[in-house]
């Protein structure tokens, strides 16, 4: 969401001559995290790691069968661990959040846990502290990596674009990279607005790779290119603001917009036109949402993922 970005002047205003170096976009630990290409990759019970889950299928008495195998994401060969459960006790998760974790499929949950301690048939559960759920129908691409994004702290003062006010971490390692901006490259009728505005403020993890974007006065953009958002759950609306709104004159409308944070904000009255008998079809796992935007006061809609939508 931020496009602007940076020539930071370097040298003091009393100083001659005056030198300025570019903001220019790159990884702060100078490349991969040695600790994301070891062979040895397993999910412990002594620390927290990123994990993906995929349901175990085999056919066989519970609990060693009919769990879940896990294994931690950004690894090099990593190992999947059987566990016969998922323990939500840390995770401060309402039921619906913990259903939505459960019911996702393959590969369209990232998990922040640890293996419990083995149980008295020999199994283990997975103790979650956090849970996202990704956009249904996505995943990674080839040469993806995870990732959580943070604004930086301080904020660069920028005097030409770009400005790398962003900082993209490899999940389960320490590589950081400087980022201007989150670009959406999932194609479903998703509002790009609310999924930007969870990855760079709202805590969501994106899959995707880093790459350059335009070219200003200072460089070019470090752009995160997500094929998949992963929503840390809960996801909730809002917080939205309450209106008291007048009924429009008869003969219009009142038209909306819809805010990063999934917020219905009145625009307008506005006349009523005659307007197309369309409508979107959003696709299995979505749920269409429709509002009249101006100036002509007819629909337009969006698509969102039914999980967050409790029922």
């Amino acid at each position: 969401m931020k496009t602007t970005t940076c020539l930071l002047a370097l040298a003091s205003l009393l100083a001659a001559p005056l030198f300025v170096a570019a903001c220019a976009p790159g990884d702060s630990n100078g490349g991969d995290d040695p600790s994301a290409s070891s062979d040895d990759q397993a999910i412990s019970a002594t620390a927290r790691a990123y994990v993906t889950l995929r349901r175990d299928m085999r056919k066989c008495a519970a609990p060693m069968c009919g769990g879940w195998f896990v294994k931690d994401v950004n690894k090099k060969n990593p190992t999947e661990r059987y566990v016969s459960s998922l323990d939500f006790a840390n995770a401060n998760l309402d039921d619906a959040s913990m259903a939505a974790v459960e019911d996702a499929p393959d590969g369209e949950v990232v998990v922040r846990a640890k293996l419990g301690p083995v149980d008295s048939k020999g199994t283990r559960a997975l103790l979650i502290w956090e849970a996202y759920r990704g956009m249904p129908g996505f995943g990674p691409a080839t040469g993806d990596f995870f990732y959580g994004v943070s604004e930086r702290d301080p904020q660069i003062e920028c005097f030409a674009a770009p400005c790398d006010n962003l900082a993209a971490k490899k999940l389960n390692a320490t590589a950081t990279t400087d980022l201007t901006r989150v670009e959406i490259e999932m194609q479903h009728h998703l509002q790009t607005s609310w999924l930007e505005k969870r990855v760079e403020a709202d805590g969501a993890l994106v899959a995707g790779t880093i790459a350059k974007g335009d070219h200003f006065a200072g460089g070019y953009e470090h752009v995160l290119q997500a094929n998949q958002v992963f929503l840390k759950l809960p996801e909730t609306e809002g917080p939205c603001p309450a209106f008291k709104l007048a009924a429009c004159p008869v003969g219009q409308v009142r038209t909306y917009t819809r805010s990063p944070d999934r917020c219905m904000l009145p625009d307008a009255c506005v006349d009523v036109h005659p307007c197309p008998n369309l409508v979107l079809n959003c696709g299995d796992g979505y749920t269409l949402v429709s509002y009249a935007t101006a100036p002509s006061g007819c629909a337009s809609f969006t698509c969102d993922p039914q999980f967050i939508y409790p029922e």
